[in-house]
């Protein structure tokens, strides 16, 4: 008996060790949440040695902000969630609020990216900050690098 509680106990150990130790920046329990970046794409992506500046990601930000703005024009909530980083919550926040979405497409017209983070992190991400202006007023629209791709968080 106290064998087999031994191999047990050991066992459980072990999982709770693999589960929390990051083997390729990803944990053994990250395999099983939906929301894990590695059940998002099939292919991995490998940062470059030297971050990119500001200026060659600017473009591609651009790129994902008009994307964004066709989305929110053609009130295409599917598409705007494919954009967002987090999506929880956010499709009721759409749905309730469809007639307010070409005024936030419109809004976005002006949008740049102002800042990024000096490299990649732990998860293989970057992080990064668009200015969106309206009026007398600036607003900060954080955004994440994941996999190669640009995310809107808290839109």
């Amino acid at each position: 008996m106290k064998i087999l509680f031994d191999w047990i106990s050991t066992f459980i150990v072990f999982l709770l060790f693999a589960g929390m130790v990051p083997i390729n920046d990803c944990r053994i329990l990250d395999f099983f949440s939906k929301n894990s970046s590695s059940s998002n794409t099939s292919e991995s992506y490998t940062p470059p040695a030297i971050p990119e500046t500001l200026d060659q990601e600017r473009p591609f930000v651009r790129a994902r902000i008009n994307e964004l703005v066709q989305a929110l024009k053609s009130k295409n909530i599917d598409k705007i969630l494919e954009l967002c980083d987090n999506q929880e919550g956010y499709r009721e926040n759409f749905e309730n609020n469809v007639q307010n979405l070409p005024k936030m497409a419109e809004s976005l017209k002006t949008a740049d990216l102002t800042m990024i983070g000096p490299g990649y992190g732990r998860n293989v991400s970057r992080c990064g900050e668009v200015s969106v202006n309206m009026g007398s007023h600036s607003y900060a629209l954080p955004v994440i690098k994941r996999n190669g791709k640009w995310f809107f968080q808290d839109l």
